[in-house]
């Protein structure tokens, strides 16, 4: 049994753990795009897709629409999860779908998309405007995507974060799905807010290095916003899963 799950186990988690990352670095180049809404969307791992049926097309789950995901630091794939996931789910249902960049300290969401850092969320919560007027349709797809915009150092010191809820509320009446890229976990008043407009969270984490303090630290930001916790993804940093989380997937 790894190092790492007895971390998980001792900070204690009780969720699915899913595979996420590959061991290589992803790169621009590496990105699979869809091209129309018939063709598939490509995808690095398929506990990616594990993920978004346990999460999103499980009977037992039918009211879950709206997840955001958190990492437990920057730069463990949280946005690269997070975009893979949409596509996937993209894949999976005809519904609409929303990818929304709530990431203001590191925008990036859009960079899977290929598109820019244009006007977008953080724009919508100061301008009071319909935050659908930002989103981008993705190719000839059910699947859209809502940059952070341009005022995310604003956003990020805003004092009431209430518009961000608000905002985001207003989205779940627009899209049928909305998954949503937020900053680490420690930034406990970001998981409050958006906390209060989704149906639970994914954690995101790297699968070496990671000390039970962050893991105690992260359960107690997302406890104290009371979302709820539906599984951990350890981004690959090692080549395979040991074989008692690969049982968990199943």
């Amino acid at each position: 049994m790894s190092r790492n799950f007895e971390l998980l186990r001792q900070a204690g988690w009780r969720q699915d753990y899913f595979e996420g990352l590959p061991s290589s670095p992803v790169t621009e180049e590496s990105v699979h795009y869809p091209v129309a809404r018939s063709k598939p969307f490509p995808m690095k791992s398929d506990q990616i897709s594990i993920l978004v049926r346990k999460i999103f097309l499980d009977p037992r789950n039918s009211h879950v629409c709206t997840v955001m995901f958190s990492g437990t630091a920057r730069g463990v794939g949280c946005t690269w999860t997070c975009a893979n996931a949409a596509k996937a789910l993209a894949n999976s249902v005809d519904r609409n779908i929303c990818a929304v960049d709530a990431n203001f300290l590191a925008p990036s969401l859009h960079t899977y998309f290929r598109g820019e850092l244009s006007p977008g969320l953080s724009d919508a919560m100061f301008d009071s405007a319909p935050p659908k007027k930002f989103a981008r349709q993705f190719e000839d797809t059910n699947l859209w995507f809502l940059p952070a915009g341009s005022r995310c150092k604003r956003a990020l010191t805003h004092a009431n974060r209430s518009p961000l809820e608000s905002h985001l509320r207003e989205l779940r009446g627009e899209f049928n799905y909305l998954l949503v890229d937020v900053p680490a976990v420690a930034w406990g008043s970001f998981a409050a807010s958006v906390g209060q407009a989704v149906d639970g969270a994914v954690l995101v984490l790297e699968s070496s290095g990671v000390a039970p303090s962050v893991l105690r630290q992260a359960r107690r930001h997302l406890d104290r916003a009371r979302v709820q916790l539906f599984g951990v993804v350890l981004n690959q940093r090692a080549p395979v899963l040991p074989s008692v989380l690969d049982r968990l997937m199943k």
